[in-house]
């Protein structure tokens, strides 16, 4: 979960628009360039990006989308909340809207007032100490444990994709008072599959799920 100010460009979008933000090109513009391709590097390999910041929505997507120095897209969060409120409720609200557990979330954000009140707020949250200089901020966050990827198979390489249909089937779902005649709208066809070298790393990556097909918390190799 990223910040906007001071986290993915320099500057305030609310206070000096898209003409007044660094981000790209020359210092300090490199340093959050860079971090946005860190974090577009992640996305690729099957971390989910959403946004939380305290702006004015439309203003701040219009920075994303049309500031030449951007990386990162709207195409590239799966979820967004661009509002005045306060940040744990949001981060609260995008795990629900998203159906993931609080722990399973890192909160990026340059203030360390925000950061704490995070911590404070949903303890289970990991909520990275930034250094102060943010020239240090791409060494740190990029050698962190817990955005360390080893192992990266096919389907989390889909997963950005996947939660942008899942978020689109919710939607869709809301526009219909009666669940099966919306169960039968989506026309969904289940296939079977024996275990085989194809998707032997998926199937070995489910039964490690806690949530999902192994509740007895036994880890097992492939």
């Amino acid at each position: 979960v990223l910040d906007l100010d001071n986290t993915l460009w320099k500057g305030i979008i609310g206070d000096d628009g898209i003409d007044g933000i660094h981000v790209g090109g020359d210092y300090p513009g490199n340093i959050y360039r860079d971090l946005q391709s860190f974090f577009k590097s992640l996305s690729q390999r099957g971390v989910l990006l959403c946004i939380c910041s305290k702006n004015t929505e439309a203003v701040a997507l219009e920075a994303i989308e049309k500031h030449p120095g951007m990386i990162l897209k709207d195409s590239d969060f799966v979820a967004m909340r661009i509002n005045w409120g306060e940040k744990s409720e949001n981060i609260r609200s995008l795990a629900e809207e998203l159906n993931l557990g609080l722990s399973s979330f890192c909160f990026i954000d340059d203030n360390p007032v925000e950061r704490q009140g995070v911590r404070d707020s949903i303890p289970s949250i990991f909520v990275p100490e930034l250094p102060e200089d943010p020239a240090s901020w791409y060494q740190f966050i990029s050698t962190l444990p817990e955005l360390t990827l080893n192992d990266v198979g096919a389907a989390d390489k889909k997963r950005v994709s996947l939660y942008k249909q899942r978020t689109a089937f919710v939607n869709e779902e809301k526009k219909f008072t009666d669940k099966r005649a919306f169960l039968r709208s989506l026309a969904i066809e289940i296939q079977i599959q024996e275990l085989n070298d194809g998707n032997l790393y998926r199937v070995h990556q489910l039964f490690n799920k806690t949530n999902q097909f192994n509740t007895s918390t036994i880890r097992y190799t492939r």
